[in-house]
């Protein structure tokens, strides 16, 4: 039993800690959390990789007027990038996008019927009904959630739990590619 104990305090030492199977020595931080500066190396990739979507759902856009490919290259890129750094950060940052994209989801659903039903453009003449009093509410209801989603990221980064956080905000970002997108599709619909 001395024995078992100078072995953990000298694991402690090391900053190691014994896997959930008990056959092998893990880093402490390893299935946990992010460091503060592999934190900020990873929004700054995050960030990067966003602009470089953008850049490159624009140039698509210019290429062939196609609204479904400007927004799917909006989606997939982060996406692919969620899916590389989820093998690193593990279980938490999947948790936290699946959370922010399930918590937007309905909105965007919303979104798009109540685009569907009321969207019109006019730019001289308008012909179109007026629209009734709850038009915006998906918007302002959006709005709202995303604040509130982001307000949720920091203070999970702020408690600890940086993966996750990250997670949450780059649920964010995804949810509101996946919002504008039904927005836009169901205005032009």
């Amino acid at each position: 039993m001395q024995e078992r104990g100078a072995i953990l305090a000298r694991a402690k030492e090391l900053d190691l800690k014994l896997s959930e199977d008990g056959q092998s020595w893990l880093p402490i931080d390893a299935n946990s959390e992010l460091k503060l500066g592999s934190l900020a190396l990873n929004y700054l990739a995050l960030f990067a990789v966003l602009g470089l979507t953008f850049g490159l759902a624009m140039w698509s856009i210019t290429i062939n007027d196609n609204i479904i490919l400007f927004f799917s290259t909006l989606l997939i890129i982060p996406i692919i990038y969620a899916f590389i750094v989820s093998n690193k950060l593990g279980k938490e940052f999947g948790k936290g996008i699946l959370s922010s994209v399930l918590i937007s989801l309905p909105i965007s659903i919303w979104s798009y019927f109540n685009e569907l039903k009321y969207g019109c453009f006019c730019i001289f003449s308008c012909t179109c009904p007026p629209k009734p009093d709850y038009y915006e509410y998906p918007m302002f209801s959006a709005l709202i959630v995303a604040g509130l989603i982001l307000i949720y990221s920091i203070a999970l980064q702020i408690k600890g739990k940086r993966a996750r956080g990250f997670g949450v905000f780059v649920g964010l970002i995804i949810s509101f590619v996946i919002f504008m997108a039904a927005t836009v599709i169901g205005f032009w619909s």
